[in-house]
């Protein structure tokens, strides 16, 4: 039935329904195993906002929108609002095995929490393409603060525990393999 619109329906329907309610949104755990589920829900208006157990992700209503953009550079970004109020937000680029971020100034300012989710949505969109998520040795080093949501680094070491558990347990994983540059090693179980 994949491919029809029912998804897509039944979640909206869901969404449109929490709304009335005044709820703060619908929320989802999508398992990184699966990572086209995670492809449509961030294609639905999902955001990531955490990793703890699985990739966590939240529709709110009324939220801005988050569109991200590949081009056939190495550049990737991450823009919010919708048509001719859409800015750019991040701007993610590779520097050989590693990531460089850039947050764009411009208004109005996300507040922490809305910044918090819109770079790890971006980190999540990155993940699935194979890019690096690792900026440098040093924040790879502190990568077990952000183990539940935050900084990309955090997203790469959980995602590294997502895939161990998986292969020890028979299973397969369809996610690009994740890159660790030369000299870094993955943490320890």
């Amino acid at each position: 039935w994949r491919g029809q619109g029912l998804g897509r329906a039944v979640i909206d329907t869901v969404s449109d329904a929490a709304a009335a309610e005044e709820s703060v949104g619908l929320r989802l755990d999508a398992d990184w195993l699966q990572p086209q589920a995670i492809r449509f829900y961030l294609h639905l208006g999902f955001q990531v906002t955490h990793w703890k157990h699985a990739i966590h992700m939240l529709r709110r209503p009324g939220a801005p929108r988050l569109r991200y953009q590949t081009d056939e550079t190495r550049v990737r970004r991450l823009l919010i609002g919708d048509g001719d109020a859409e800015r750019l937000l991040w701007t993610a680029t590779r520097d050989g095995d590693w990531l460089r971020l850039a947050l764009q100034p411009g208004e109005p300012p996300l507040g922490r929490l809305a910044e918090r989710d819109a770079l790890a949505t971006l980190a999540v969109h990155l993940a699935l393409e194979g890019f690096p998520l690792i900026r440098d040795a040093e924040r790879w080093k502190e990568a077990y603060h952000w183990s539940e949501g935050g900084e990309p680094e955090g997203l790469a070491r959980r995602i590294w525990f997502f895939e161990q558990y998986a292969h020890r347990c028979g299973h397969r994983v369809d996610a690009p393999p994740q890159v660790l540059p030369a000299g870094l090693c993955w943490p320890t179980w």
